[in-house]
């Protein structure tokens, strides 16, 4: 019984080339797709918010005059300096919690004709905490 087995050759399976289909097998699966990435954003620009929402007019034009009165009441030159360089995102978080919680007209109101921050926190003061 062992002679048979004797005068078989018995030698590795020949290594595969890369590329190259296996004998007895289909065409090598094609590469996946390149996945596309985002280009960097640059070191000072704010990452895009995920949950930003359009806002009404009021509240952005509100939103502008709070914006105003905080900038020309700050005290502190470097204060000041940091609330303009904030302006936009100011403006766009009170927008959108104005449109979020639908705050009243009067309150609306209320904001553009401040002129103090003392007279916009009387305006905010019936208003929902964000």
């Amino acid at each position: 019984m062992l002679a048979p087995l004797g005068a078989c050759d018995l030698k590795p399976a020949p290594k595969e080339q890369p590329g190259a289909p296996a004998p007895g097998s289909a065409a090598p699966a094609p590469a996946a797709p390149a996945v596309p990435v985002a280009p960097a954003l640059p070191p000072d620009a704010a990452p895009p918010t995920p949950d930003a929402f359009d806002v009404t007019q009021p509240c952005l034009d509100a939103s502008a005059r709070i914006a105003e009165i905080l900038i020309k009441e700050a005290k502190d030159p470097g204060a000041r300096a940091a609330l303009e360089q904030d302006r936009t995102k100011i403006i766009r978080r009170a927008a959108e919690g104005c449109t979020r919680d639908r705050w009243p007209d009067t309150a609306i109101a209320c904001f553009n004709k401040a002129e103090t921050v003392a007279a916009m926190e009387v305006c905010g003061k019936d208003l929902k905490a964000p």
